[in-house]
């Protein structure tokens, strides 16, 4: 009798523990209480804010839903088992492996939130909001099973009071000498003075910033002359250490795609056009093939040879060929952060950043510790100079490398998948995804227009960056194209997709522009090294990546 009250109580027990543990709801039992919705979100770059404040609506609208959010940074990325296992439903993820995590079922369709009038948004859809491309991309056999989250992109930033003090904006009325003659009259701090810029109009926000290449290695020098030297604790450029091969090497294939524009640079993800400019080096200058080249997914290797790739090298040679230039010491150091390159350009201690579009939102905790708020500083967007003369006033190219979605993980309830839809709608309503922007500075990766007064609240830097946007054309990653998709995470990945092959090693550019020259291995990297490495490496590889189609 003894034991069987003893059993019954060790029962009584468990259920109680069980109910303590939303019925003991273990990862991947699908157990998920049907009242909630739990949401996965990459707590990183632009944090979580927004995702609170569009719940805390939905939930006044629907009281009966619950959505319980689980803001996380894991520091690898994301498998399909991870998808599968979990306990959240509703995912918000960056640097995704889209068609992985699709090929091993952790995907559920999501076409009903996507192709279907959205009662929140006045009966658009939201697959209206996705470019062609994108289109193409997300939609696998006539289904959706993700879109686009959030839009980032690497760039350049400045302190707009640091060059107004100094004068190191361009004057419109440059000396007939070259600027090492007289590097003075090349710069004022006359805001009626500053050049047209990069845009080649006057009156807009790239007033004063260097137009051309040269013009940036100007700046650079003229600010190392003007007080940001190592000596005094200042470098005219900063950026990270311990992450310099995707965050520099990130900014470099920027460069490149801004060089070529939308519609070549588009080529290397699906395969399917005309190539214009690609080239060989002759006795080191780039000359270009003297007719127009016919891309497919067999002779996609042909694209290393585009023009963009051999100047914007080029450049970034120039740059870190010169240690005034930035400081060495940190930039290729494995424990100097992008935190502590943020603290650099705040503190004042550099001139120009280079980095992704979400550092302010993602380093408040450095403002504060300066007793300051972001909303203090006048931060810049500084839009990339063209390679020649010729090429200023040609549109600006943006390159969206974050492949940030949104998902829903496979194996859910009918039920739970209604609840699901009804959200995804709720949050790529034209309401919400301007809040977005409003609440981060950025945009979401799809096609909607921003009002002013959604931007009244943005800092200085975000304002820039709404506006850099709006100018611009915006190339998405993406393809149909089964050799695209098959190596998205492998090989097309920007900071990738630009291995050379160099003395018989497979290098990313960062590690033999800044890693190699400061060890000594390559004291005088070589651009036409570079990029007749990269041709090497991809027509190497080529064939084993074609396999599977």
């Amino acid at each position: 009798m003894k034991k069987k009250i003893i059993r019954f109580i060790t029962i009584i027990l468990s259920i109680i523990t069980c109910i303590s543990f939303v019925g003991c709801n273990k990862p991947g039992s699908g157990a998920n209480a049907e009242d909630t919705i739990y949401v996965y979100n990459y707590n990183g770059g632009f944090g979580t804010q927004w995702l609170y404040r569009a719940r805390d609506a939905y939930q006044k609208l629907h009281p009966d839903v619950k959505i319980n959010i689980n803001p996380q940074k894991p520091i690898t990325s994301l498998s399909s088992s991870d998808i599968k296992v979990g306990r959240d439903e509703l995912w918000f993820i960056e640097m995704s492996s889209y068609y992985t995590y699709w090929a091993d079922g952790a995907l559920e369709s999501i076409s009903p939130a996507v192709t279907t009038p959205n009662p929140y948004d006045g009966g658009k859809t939201v697959v209206s909001k996705l470019t062609d491309t994108q289109d193409a991309f997300y939609k696998i056999n006539g289904e959706y099973f993700a879109i686009p989250h959030y839009s980032g992109y690497m760039g350049l930033i400045y302190n707009v009071d640091t060059f107004e003090d100094n004068g190191f904006y361009f004057t419109k009325n440059k000396p007939t000498v070259p600027y090492e003659e007289d590097p003075d009259g090349y710069f004022t701090k006359n805001s009626e003075d500053y050049s047209a810029g990069p845009d080649g109009e006057f009156g807009t926000y790239d007033d004063g910033l260097p137009a051309t290449y040269d013009d940036f290695l100007n700046l650079l020098d003229y600010m190392s002359q003007n007080g940001f030297v190592k000596s005094k604790g200042k470098s005219p450029l900063i950026s990270t250490g311990a992450a310099n091969e995707q965050y520099i090497g990130e900014t470099l294939y920027s460069f490149m795609v801004d060089y070529e524009g939308i519609d070549q640079m588009k080529l290397n993800f699906t395969f399917d056009g005309q190539a214009t400019d690609l080239g060989k080096i002759v006795n080191g200058q780039f000359v270009k093939d003297a007719n127009p080249t016919t891309i497919t997914a067999q002779n996609g290797y042909e694209l290393s040879r585009q023009q963009g790739k051999y100047e914007a090298f080029n450049f970034f040679n120039e740059i870190f060929s010169d240690y005034k230039n930035y400081d060495n010491s940190v930039m290729a150091s494995s424990t100097f952060k992008s935190r502590d390159a943020v603290r650099r350009l705040i503190r004042g201690e550099a001139g120009i950043l280079m980095e992704g579009c979400w550092w302010e939102e993602e380093n408040l905790g450095l403002f504060s510790q300066l007793n300051k708020d972001k909303h203090d500083f006048r931060f810049a967007v500084m839009p990339f100079p063209k390679a020649t003369e010729d090429k200023i006033g040609e549109k600006s190219t943006i390159y969206d490398h974050n492949a940030s979605i949104c998902f829903m993980k496979s194996g859910l309830s009918d039920a739970k998948k209604e609840m699901i839809y009804d959200f995804i709608q709720f949050l790529y309503s034209d309401e919400w995804l301007i809040d977005f922007t409003a609440t981060t500075g950025t945009r979401k990766a799809l096609n909607y227009d921003i009002p002013e007064s959604a931007l009244n609240n943005l800092t200085h830097y975000e304002k820039t960056l709404v506006d850099f946007y709006s100018k611009s054309d915006i190339l998405y990653p993406g393809s149909a194209n089964k050799l695209y998709y098959n190596n998205q995470a492998s090989t097309f990945r920007s900071y990738y997709y630009m291995t050379s092959k160099i003395n018989d090693e497979n290098l990313h550019p960062i590690t033999y522009l800044v890693d190699y020259r400061i060890n000594g291995k390559y004291k005088n990297p070589s651009s036409t090294t570079y990029f007749n490495g990269l041709y090497d490496y991809y027509s190497s590889i080529w064939p084993g990546l074609v396999s599977v189609l």
